[in-house]
């Protein structure tokens, strides 16, 4: 998916636990994708908005990581967000 693709799918699906390049303050279970140098990084925040050790993936491709982002935030939605 490309930003675009994402941005829509987000909006439908509802998924308002996504910081897009640290946009926004981190807070509690967010998935967040941020980018550095050349390679793009997919990481999830605990309970106190800490990023969540083992939880960092590394991508290539913006690509990669968008589709990361995108399962990583509908596990949240459904597993720990709405169980709150």
């Amino acid at each position: 998916m490309n930003i675009l693709e994402v941005k829509k799918h987000i909006k439908i699906k509802d998924l308002s636990c996504v910081n897009f390049y640290n946009i926004d303050e981190l807070r509690e279970d967010q998935v967040v994708i941020c980018k550095s140098s050349d390679t793009w990084s997919v990481f999830i925040t605990d309970e106190r908005a800490n990023p969540i050790d083992g939880s960092f993936l590394t991508f290539d491709t913006e690509e990669d990581a968008l589709d990361n982002l995108i399962k990583r935030a509908e596990f949240v939605e459904k597993n720990i967000r709405k169980k709150k």
